[in-house]
C-alpha cells in the first residue's frame, strides 16, 4: 500500500516538473550533467559540488542566477529564504497547520507523508509515526466477488492522525536541529535490563557487571488500561504489557547513562523484540509504544547494544 502511494506521489511530481524519472544511469548522466549517486531510497541525485569548493564563488554564480531570473520576469520569493546556522523546519510549519484545521486534503498528507519517508531515510525515529499517516490516505472494500478494493479519501479528518502530528511537532520542534549520532567508539557500559511481563503485572531487573543493582514491579495501572481499551487479566495483551515494561524500564535506568552509550535488553516476548528493531509495529497499540521508544531515541540518543529472546 506505501508502495502503491509514493508511486502516485512520484507521479504526480513528475506531471507537475518537481523531478524527471530515468531509465539508466546513461540517461541520469545526460540530464544531470554529471556522476549520478544512487542513495539509501533509491533515487538518483547529482553528485553535490558547491562551485569547487570555493564558497565566494558559490555566492557568485547564486547571485547571477537570481539577477537574470529577475531580468526575466520571474517572481522569487526572497522573504520565504532561510539560512544561517538555524534552518526553519518546513515540515514543522505544515504540521502546525494540519494541527489547526479540522480536516486536510489527501494531496497535501500524501505530499506530506512522502516527504517525511525521505526525511525517515536521515532519522530513522520518524518511522513508526508513518503508518498512520499511509493508513489515513486510502481505505479499504471488497468487490460483489469478495475481491479487495481500494478507495481514495479525498479529505480525512485531523483527529484520525493528530497523534502522529504532535508526535511529529514534538519531535522537529525539540531542538534547532536533529542528529543522527554515529560514535566510532561508542562509551560501552555492562548494563543489562531483563523485563518481564504477565496480564496482571509488569517487572524488570538492572544487572551491571552481571550482578542485579536495581528492580521494580507494579501491577497494570488502570489509566493504561483505559487508554489501550483493555482489560487486566487477559493473556491477549500480554505482549503489549512486555513492551511498556520494557519502555518504563528504560526511562527508569537509561537517563543515567553516558550520551550514546551502549547496553543490553533482554524479554521472553519475541514479538515485541521484532517490532522494536524494526521501529514500527502492525498492531496499532503496538506502534503507540513503537512511537514512545522513537522519540526516546531520538532525544536521549541512546544506543541498544542487543535485544535478546529469552526462549
Amino acid at each position: 500500500e506505501e508502495a502503491e502511494t509514493l508511486d502516485e506521489l512520484l507521479s504526480d511530481y513528475t506531471k507537475r516538473g518537481f523531478c524527471t524519472v530515468v531509465g539508466s544511469a546513461k540517461e541520469a548522466r545526460e540530464k544531470l550533467g554529471g556522476e549520478p549517486v544512487l542513495n539509501k531510497l533509491g533515487v538518483l541525485v547529482k553528485e553535490k559540488t558547491d562551485a569547487h569548493g570555493n564558497k565566494e564563488l558559490a555566492a557568485s554564480d547564486l547571485a547571477v542566477v537570481l539577477l537574470w531570473t529577475a531580468v526575466a520576469g520571474f517572481p522569487i520569493k526572497l522573504s520565504k529564504a532561510t539560512g544561517g546556522k538555524e534552518i526553519e523546519w518546513a515540515l514543522l510549519r505544515d504540521t502546525e497547520k494540519f494541527l489547526n484545521k479540522p480536516v486536510i486534503g489527501a494531496r497535501e498528507l500524501r505530499s506530506y507523508a512522502g516527504a517525511l519517508s525521505f526525511v525517515a531515510g536521515l532519522v530513522p525515529h520518524l518511522r513508526p509515526f508513518l503508518a498512520t499517516f499511509w493508513a489515513a490516505l486510502s481505505r479499504h472494500d471488497v468487490t460483489n466477488e469478495g475481491k479487495p478494493l481500494r478507495r481514495t479519501r479525498h479529505l480525512i479528518h485531523v483527529k484520525r492522525v493528530s497523534p502522529a502530528l504532535r508526535w511529529v511537532r514534538a519531535l522537529l520542534s525539540g531542538r534547532t536541529t536533529i542528529e543522527r549520532v554515529f560514535y566510532a567508539d561508542p562509551p560501552h557500559s555492562d548494563l543489562e535490563i531483563v523485563t518481564d511481563a504477565s496480564p496482571w503485572g509488569m517487572g524488570a531487573i538492572r544487572r551491571v557487571g552481571g550482578k542485579p543493582t536495581g528492580y521494580y514491579y507494579t501491577h497494570i495501572p488502570d489509566a493504561v488500561l483505559h487508554k489501550f481499551k483493555a482489560e487486566r487479566g487477559l493473556p491477549k495483551y500480554n505482549t503489549l504489557w512486555e513492551g511498556l515494561a520494557l519502555l518504563a524500564a528504560f526511562r527508569l535506568w537509561l537517563p543515567a547513562l553516558a550520551h550514546g552509550s551502549l547496553f543490553r535488553a533482554r524479554s521472553d516476548n519475541l514479538g515485541f523484540l521484532k517490532a522494536l528493531s524494526k521501529g514500527s509495529a502492525r498492531s496499532a497499540e503496538l506502534n503507540v509504544l513503537a512511537r514512545e521508544f522513537a522519540f526516546d531515541q531520538a532525544t536521549r540518543a541512546y544506543q541498544t547494544k542487543g535485544l535478546e529472546h529469552i526462549p
